[in-house]
């Protein structure tokens, strides 16, 4: 019996998830892909994307996921990779938001609403802010670029 273990809006996501789960020795599988790769629009509708995996590995993946959603795996490609930790700061937290620029919200709606016929680009990120204290940063291109 399959137990769905996790969701996603966005279907290059769940396969990530969905990837991650089977490197770690987890038979994952993906619900509702197909129905959601033609009809994105209604995926929530659908229930989005859902990661399953079989009962009696539900718990362990359970605990992968976690692993992942609280930056273990990103801290370890660091120290392999020796790469600088991009943390906050203020408080060194990882958990980076993205911001966009004002009136996204309405530039969104358009697309959304002109996706059929123009395809427009979706409003360009302006920064980050930290979730965890507020803090804020600009897109890093936009640094590059000044």
């Amino acid at each position: 019996m399959l137990i769905t273990v996790h969701r996603e809006l966005n279907l290059l996501t769940a396969h990530t998830v969905r990837g991650l789960l089977v490197s770690e020795g987890i038979a994952a599988t993906l619900f509702s892909e197909h129905m959601i790769a033609l009809a994105w629009s209604k995926s929530l509708a659908y229930g989005e994307v859902q990661i399953q995996v079989p009962s009696i590995q539900a718990d362990q993946a359970r605990a992968v996921l976690a692993d992942w959603q609280q930056g273990v795996f990103e801290e370890a490609l660091e120290e392999q990779l020796a790469l600088p930790a991009d943390l906050c700061p203020r408080c060194a937290a990882r958990d980076w938001r993205p911001v966009r620029a004002q009136g996204a919200l309405l530039a969104l709606l358009a697309w959304t609403v002109l996706m059929l016929t123009l395809v427009p680009a979706p409003p360009p990120l302006t920064g980050r802010r930290c979730g965890a204290c507020g803090h804020a940063e600009p897109c890093r291109a936009s640094e590059n670029a000044a």
